[in-house]
């Protein structure tokens, strides 16, 4: 699909969306279909994005929303939806990468995977790691939409709502390849996740510098990916067996401005912010 197709795809089902919105009972259906309309080029954007990088690389899609429980210890599951399920078929291997789909204002920080705040693409590895023991784990990506649009007068320039565009329809995460013995990154690997000729108007996976991949924070070692995982599996057996020895005081996690109460859906509910004595 061209860009100009994609464009023209999302429009019509944008369009539709606000014919049916303008025709309907619903409360504020003027200002919903206003912000729909002005988020139009965000989400034609983020189809784009979205797009672009199924056609990255050697990898092909192989499932989206597959649903997937992992078990942690002997009595432990987890279960959770990847959104989509990508695969790479060589020197009779299968090398997986993840892609998650988030709107709103959330991005991919591997401190919070440390933190415990955000385990969810690494539990995904985990269960790409059993649905096939010996696959390597190429990467573990969000592709953002963010839900808010640019700001721009009469005197802005056309860059600055494409930059904002771009940054609000960014793709993040973390690579995984292997090193030589001087600890650079093997070139094969990371072109099988996106061509040098893909990467020529932009890369969506790496951070350039002119016609070179830098090596930062983006990228990490198969090793570094293991040990990743090994650790989200050591953290979700010390969280049990901290609510199994009754440890449940309330005690979320912060993260710069964030914390773990930003995505738990018993907020509304929780004595977090104005906590009253508690008795036994």
């Amino acid at each position: 699909v061209s860009g100009s197709e994609c464009e023209s795809i999302v429009n019509e089902i944008v369009d539709d969306t606000i014919s049916n919105i303008t025709a309907s009972d619903l409360r504020d259906k003027e200002f919903t279909a206003d912000i729909l309309t002005r988020m139009g080029k965000t989400v034609v954007a983020a189809a784009n994005t979205a797009v672009r990088s199924i056609a990255c690389g050697s990898f092909k899609t192989e499932a989206y929303e597959k649903e997937v429980y992992i078990p942690i210890g002997k009595d432990i599951e987890v279960g959770g939806i990847i959104d989509r399920l990508d695969v790479c078929h060589h020197d009779g291997i299968n090398e997986y990468r993840s892609i998650d789909y988030k709107t709103g204002n959330k991005a991919f920080k591997v401190a919070d995977i440390y933190h415990g705040i955000d385990m969810q693409p690494v539990i995904y590895a985990l269960a790409m790691r059993m649905l096939d023991p010996k696959a390597k784990i190429s990467g573990l990506y969000y592709s953002l939409m963010h839900n808010d649009y640019p700001t721009i007068d009469v005197t802005s320039k056309d860059s600055t709502a494409y930059s904002q565009i771009k940054k609000n329809t960014a793709f993040e995460g973390v690579t995984f390849a292997g090193t030589d013995i001087n600890g650079d990154y093997i070139v094969a690997d990371l072109d099988r996740v996106e061509s040098p000729l893909e990467r020529e108007d932009g890369s969506l996976f790496f951070k350039m510098k002119g016609d070179d991949i830098v090596a930062d924070k983006r990228i990490k070692s198969y090793s570094d990916g293991e040990n990743l995982m090994g650790y989200v599996r050591d953290k979700i057996l010390e969280t049990d067996k901290e609510i199994k020895s009754g440890n449940i005081d309330i005690s979320p996690i912060a993260s710069g401005m964030a914390s773990a109460c930003s995505c738990c859906p018993d907020v509304s509910v929780c004595n977090v912010d104005n906590p009253v004595p508690r008795t036994i």
